[in-house]
């Protein structure tokens, strides 16, 4: 149990840069942030997750979520990654459960969200680019790249053969985005 839990670090300070990290461990947690590599991040180049990364965390109130990832459970940009693991928890992304940002990056596992599921991020706000997703989906609003988005998302595929949600979009499936 821990806020902040990842497979490297609980928590990587702003504008710091994780670089050629590899998690295969299981993380299993009920922390507010979760990720194979870092809980809560700033910048992740060239991060590699195949570990099954779970977060029982229950939330309190509307305003209360948490987030979990592959690479990380909130992130700013991931660049040159992969997760291959399987994601399962409240906000959820095969990447991050919050991403400001990704590029050339790549989801190839599984991912479960009770609210929000994304193949690169279950919450996604500034840009997703050529980025691409392999793994199902499945939650309550259900993404092929973002499980809710006010990002701008250019030249990224969804592949997902499996997508089960009450909202499910082959890209995006509640779409606020630029």
């Amino acid at each position: 149990y821990g806020v902040f839990v990842g497979g490297i670090a609980g928590k990587n300070g702003e504008q710091r840069t994780i670089l050629n990290c590899k998690n295969s461990g299981t993380i299993s947690s009920t922390g507010y942030r979760v990720g194979g590599i870092v809980g809560e991040g700033s910048i992740f180049d060239f991060c590699e997750n195949s570990g099954s990364i779970t977060n029982n965390y229950l939330a309190q109130s509307s305003m209360d979520s948490s987030f979990v990832g592959g690479i990380a459970g909130t992130s700013g940009n991931i660049m040159n990654s992969i997760n291959t693991g399987h994601v399962d928890g409240e906000i959820a992304g095969g990447l991050a459960g919050s991403i400001s940002a990704a590029r050339k990056s790549i989801n190839d596992g599984s991912v479960k969200g009770a609210l929000y599921a994304g193949g690169i991020g279950g919450v996604c706000s500034n840009y997703i680019v050529t980025s691409i997703n392999k793994g199902s989906l499945e939650g309550g609003n259900v993404g092929g790249i973002c499980g809710y988005s006010t990002a701008f998302i250019i030249t990224s595929l969804s592949y997902t053969e499996k997508s089960n949600g009450l909202t499910t979009g082959g890209i995006v499936a509640i779409n606020k985005g630029k």
